[in-house]
């Protein structure tokens, strides 16, 4: 789940959907099913894997009914491949199997995301991939995440710019996005557009220097302040 919002960016799968004629959502980490469920409203199919057999049991049996979600239990770094097989268009991949506490899936192996890369780009078929939780990839997860089962921003960089399906890579709200190269053009006006909306990073607390350290601390505020993303 994301910090800026709980669950996917709607605003922008709707406009991807919109703008790239997507028809079919896959999601890894189905938790309690909000985001199958509202994605089945906007899309004509949706997949949803969840590696916990309470988490998917339950899902299944609140919104089984929905005849456009389909349920899939198993570890999404295999059961992706096989969704992937069956596929015969571009879909949207939404990312959010890593392990956040509690009863989810993936204690003993936290974050999945790189063997979920590989097998999207094991296919040729211009996908587009969201990853959830930016921020846990930017920097290193906190207590009590394991740090070393989670790849740096670098390496998912490298993975979701892969040999076949180069995509084009920017951070939106705490969602990292790869698009295909031919859609590069249409993500960055959509970036652009939202750039003033989106809330801005925040600022590291100051130490308190004390007295002799005013000046110290005006100065550093001074940087930080006027500090921007590149």
């Amino acid at each position: 789940m994301g910090s800026v919002r709980f669950g996917a960016p709607r605003e922008l799968l709707v406009w991807l959907r919109d703008t790239f004629g997507i028809r079919t959502f896959v999601e890894t980490g189905t938790n309690e099913a909000d985001t199958a469920v509202w994605a089945a409203d906007e899309f004509e199919q949706v997949i949803t894997i969840e590696g916990s057999e309470s988490l998917h049991h339950t899902a299944v049996s609140t919104f089984g009914w929905r005849r456009n979600i389909k349920f899939v239990h198993g570890d999404s770094r295999r059961m992706l491949r096989e969704v992937l097989r069956r596929l015969d268009a571009p879909a949207i991949f939404w990312l959010d199997a890593h392990w956040c506490g509690m009863d989810t899936y993936g204690s003993g192996n936290e974050c999945p995301v790189l063997d979920e890369l590989k097998a999207l780009n094991a296919w040729d078929t211009p996908h587009i991939v969201l990853v959830d939780d930016a921020r846990l990839f930017l920097a290193p997860p906190p207590p009590p995440h394991r740090s070393d089962d989670w790849p740096d921003i670098n390496a998912i960089c490298r993975a979701m710019d892969g040999d076949a399906p180069r995509r084009y890579v920017a951070v939106f709200e705490d969602v990292i996005v790869g698009v295909p190269s031919h859609a590069r053009t249409r993500f960055v006006e959509f970036l652009r557009a939202h750039a003033d909306r989106s809330p801005p990073p925040s600022q590291p607390a100051l130490p308190h220097v004390g007295r002799r350290g005013r000046r110290l601390r005006k100065i550093l505020g001074s940087i930080l302040g006027s500090a921007s993303w590149r």
